[in-house]
């Protein structure tokens, strides 16, 4: 973790090495992605679960890091420390996008009780599997994430999901991880290895198959074999 620092005019990074010496270095070996939220509050994503600080300090050594990791002994914790991104949705809930533990939303986002409640979503809710890379919000109440070979549609009120994989030529799809967004036209755009896909989500669509039933053979019972 670094933080740029100009305020002598010269450009400045600080880090465990120098000047930011209360950062929890073992967690932040290696961070995923740093988001800020409308709080002002800077959080840090990474393998070792997450690390949150307020931005509103005057001086380096004023920042009180917070680092949490589930030890799996905590009711209502999160399901992985594997933490692939982190969103902040139009409706100011957090969410985190895992590696093994499906997604989870902070439950108290202010944390003033100092342990944080998650509720966790992962295949027992119909998830296709527990490998999460993304999530961005439409404009009409839905969560959109990636996952292996898939993109999912998580109606947040009704908490359903929606799967479109292979029978929406999304096979052998490798998504990145920490690559969606919404444009300025609500068009959503998520990032692959193989390029990125783009679709307006007022306009997707299950594609729906009227198979007639036809009659090819007539056996008595007896003739089975």
């Amino acid at each position: 973790l670094h933080l740029i620092d100009e305020s002598t005019g010269r450009v400045r990074f600080l880090h465990y090495g120098n000047e930011l010496k209360n950062c929890p270095m073992s967690y932040c070996l290696r961070v995923r992605q740093i988001m800020v939220d409308t709080d002002n509050i800077v959080w840090i994503v990474t393998t070792e679960g997450f690390v949150r600080f307020d931005a509103n300090f005057k001086n380096i050594g004023d920042i009180n890091f917070y680092h949490y990791q589930n030890n799996h002994q905590i009711s209502h914790g999160m399901a992985a420390n594997d933490i692939y991104s982190i969103y902040e949705d139009n409706d100011r809930n957090i969410w985190f996008a895992t590696l093994g533990g499906g997604f989870s939303r902070l439950k108290n986002r202010d944390m003033r009780s100092g342990i944080p409640s998650f509720e966790v979503f992962d295949r027992n809710n119909g998830m296709p599997n527990n490998v999460v890379y993304t999530i961005v919000d439409d404009k009409l109440g839905n969560l959109w994430l990636t996952t292996d070979n898939s993109i999912v549609r998580f109606n947040k009120e009704q908490r359903t999901v929606e799967t479109f994989g292979k029978g929406n030529e999304l096979e052998n799809v490798e998504f990145s991880e920490a690559h969606a967004s919404m444009l300025a036209n609500g068009e959503i755009v998520m990032g692959a290895k193989s390029g990125f896909y783009s679709f307006l989500p007022t306009a997707v669509r299950r594609r729906m198959i009227n198979a007639p039933l036809v009659f090819t053979r007539l056996l008595p019972y007896r003739d089975w074999e």
